[in-house]
């Protein structure tokens, strides 16, 4: 399911509907691969879409996708039930700071307009499906701006309202700052845990197995986190495991002094992304991208991903 790419967009709302009833009509956990086909076959549908979303729906908790499986957690049999747990999900923090400029408020209404291009999901190829469910309002295919439904019009306004606070009330202290700092290396630590325990399950009959470890404890600028083995035939340490954790849609900071580590190893680095609020469960498995250097930094530029330089380093050359 990985290999989706979410900037092609997703299937229109009944077919969605289609699809989350679909999968729980079948009630245990259904092939991923067999499903997207089907569904295809049912809705007329991209192959494409189908996968990018089934793993919407799984990132919405409304279906839940584990390696080539994926089963129901909830039915959802409304456009406008579905119309509201989307907008849960594209007005969380992580998309708000870039909505304020996106919005315009109309004089002597209660309308609110929203520019399409900068639309909140529209990134995520959700642009259509958010028209479909009613969330926004367009006169045409072609047009410029549309229209926040009007039960979503406060939700919209209240969003750039937090980010506007979060932005004037933003500045740290030295004392948060350092708890802060603390927080996310406690929180890097579990997700490094949580990655060695999957990785000692996931080759549990090997015979070296106890010699998958953290070495970010004692070797901090290797370049990675966790040691461990390609498969079963490997008797060499041949997988270099970075380990990135967040909340929500993965997003991550990669140094310069990783980035080189896995130029240098290629298809032996991985980057293991964990989600910190579904960790926990046992059946959890960390979205894995091998080779990452030729995937982010490769000819092509990878789909449904934005790769920003937030750092520049300055030298004076005389």
């Amino acid at each position: 399911m990985s290999n989706a790419r979410r900037a092609e967009g997703v299937i229109g709302a009944s077919a969605t509907l289609g699809l989350i009833e679909y999968i729980h009509s079948h009630g245990g956990a259904v092939a991923a691969s067999s499903l997207v086909e089907n569904v295809a076959v049912l809705f007329r549908a991209s192959r494409v879409k189908i996968q990018n979303t089934i793993e919407l729906l799984d990132d919405l908790g409304i279906v839940k996708v584990r390696g080539d499986q994926v089963s129901s957690s909830e039915v959802v049999e409304r456009a406008d039930v579905l119309g509201a747990r989307l907008v849960d999900y594209v007005l969380a923090e992580r998309l708000a700071p870039t909505l304020g400029d996106a919005l315009v408020l109309v004089d002597g209404t209660d309308e609110v307009w929203v520019d399409a291009k900068r639309a909140p999901g529209r990134h995520l190829g959700l642009g259509a499906l958010l028209v479909d469910v009613g969330v926004f309002h367009r006169d045409r295919l072609t047009s410029t701006t549309w229209r926040v439904g009007k039960q979503y019009a406060d939700r919209f306004v209240e969003a750039v309202a937090r980010s506007n606070d979060a932005l004037s009330l933003g500045t740290l202290s030295a004392d948060d700052l350092q708890r802060r700092l603390a927080e996310s290396a406690e929180a890097g630590l579990k997700a490094e845990e949580r990655v060695v325990a999957f990785e000692r399950s996931r080759l549990k009959d090997h015979p070296l197995r106890r010699q998958i470890r953290r070495i970010s404890d004692r070797h901090a600028n290797a370049g990675f986190d966790v040691l461990s083995f390609r498969d079963r035939s490997s008797i060499v340490h041949n997988c270099f495991i970075e380990v990135k954790s967040f909340v929500g849609t993965p997003r991550f900071y990669w140094t310069v002094n990783e980035i080189e580590c896995a130029k240098r190893e290629g298809e032996r680095y991985a980057l293991y992304l964990v989600d910190r609020s579904q960790m926990q469960r046992q059946d959890y498995e960390p979205r894995v991208i091998r080779g990452p250097y030729e995937f982010f930094f490769g000819p092509e530029t990878p789909r449904g991903w934005d790769v920003l330089a937030t750092e520049y380093r300055m030298s004076a050359n005389s």
